[in-house]
């Protein structure tokens, strides 16, 4: 199942991506020469999960924007003998809060990618969590949830994104003792900004990146 969640999401940001390029006529003229496409990485999962968090967004109008995440779990770093490993994803549809609440006002922020948002999403991981040779720990789950944040675009080059959110989980949950499967893992778990503990998890972090791309064609 890991092998193919990556694929499908892929296709899935294409289909999305395809339907906001049909929808170009819908977006005013002030922001044709904002640049729509945005690759983002988490600065600080790293030292707080040892785990490497990249984003591509694409804007589909000036109020609707995906987003595709992909995470490496359990990067090995110098002196970690465990042997760990660890991949996920996910896949969002952000829409801006002033869509919702403030229709008829347009032209409140000078970037069509920045705002505050709700993004709700799905998303796969997978971790294989061996600390030694005795105990093993590997879950595969899904994951479906909302996330609330604000994106700041600086000088149509630079990005800061802030977020939390809220998710709910299912999928095996195996704890593993000396190759015999004892009991469903019911501890902690960490993958990457997200984390969690029986089918509820939360998420947070901070993402800064790069803007580029041409909006309008």
């Amino acid at each position: 199942m890991k092998t193919y969640f990556l694929p499908l999401f892929t296709l899935l940001f294409f289909g999305l991506s395809q339907n906001g390029i049909s929808q170009i006529d819908k977006v005013p003229e002030v922001y044709y020469d904002d640049k729509p496409e945005i690759f983002k990485v988490n600065p600080f999962s790293i030292p707080a999960s040892q785990s490497l968090l990249l984003s591509y967004e694409r804007a589909l109008t000036h109020d609707r924007a995906v987003e595709m995440r992909i995470k490496f779990l359990n990067i090995a770093i110098v002196g970690d003998s465990n042997n760990n490993f660890g991949i996920g994803g996910d896949i969002g549809y952000k829409v801006k809060m002033r869509s919702i609440f403030n229709s008829d006002n347009d032209h409140d922020y000078g970037h069509l990618a920045h705002g505050a948002y709700f993004k709700g999403l799905i998303g796969f991981h997978y971790q294989n969590d061996k600390p030694n040779n005795v105990i093993q720990r590997e879950y595969r789950l899904v994951n479906v949830g909302l996330e609330v944040g604000k994106q700041f675009i600086f000088q149509n080059s630079f990005c800061l994104d802030l977020y939390v959110g809220l998710h709910f989980y299912a999928g095996p949950e195996r704890f593993i003792v000396d190759r015999l499967n004892i009991l469903p893992s019911t501890q902690n778990w960490v993958f990457g900004d997200l984390r969690g503990q029986e089918n509820t998890a939360i998420s947070a972090g901070i993402k800064i990146g790069s803007v580029f791309g041409k909006f309008y064609r």
